[in-house]
């Protein structure tokens, strides 16, 4: 069976949905997938190169998934001395900024 993309309809789990045990479950295992397959070394990997003591960013992250990436940055940040805005998307609705101020 070949699997057909239709851009035009969300993926599952973006779909809104009440919190089930489930999704969950889902955002587990993707932020279990970001460390084990070197999602979070690639993006450490940028982070050093352009987050230095005293300067500030702002990054935004669409698609975010369960936010484990922009926590990541707001915490590499932190140790660095830095100030990071991050706002990120999920179902085309900004959810939050996390900040270092």
């Amino acid at each position: 069976m070949k699997r057909k993309f239709d851009p035009a309809e969300l993926e599952l789990m973006d779909r809104p949905q009440p919190v089930s045990s489930e999704l969950e479950r889902d955002l587990k295992n993707l932020r279990s997938l970001n460390r084990w397959f070197g999602s979070y070394s690639l993006v450490r990997h940028f982070l050093r190169r352009w987050i230095k003591p005293d300067s500030r960013l702002r990054v935004a992250d669409l698609a975010t998934g369960s936010g484990d990436i922009p926590r990541l940055i707001v915490d590499f940040a932190r140790q660095a001395g830095a100030q990071v805005q991050v706002e990120h998307w999920i179902n085309n609705q900004r959810r939050s900024r996390l900040r270092k101020g």
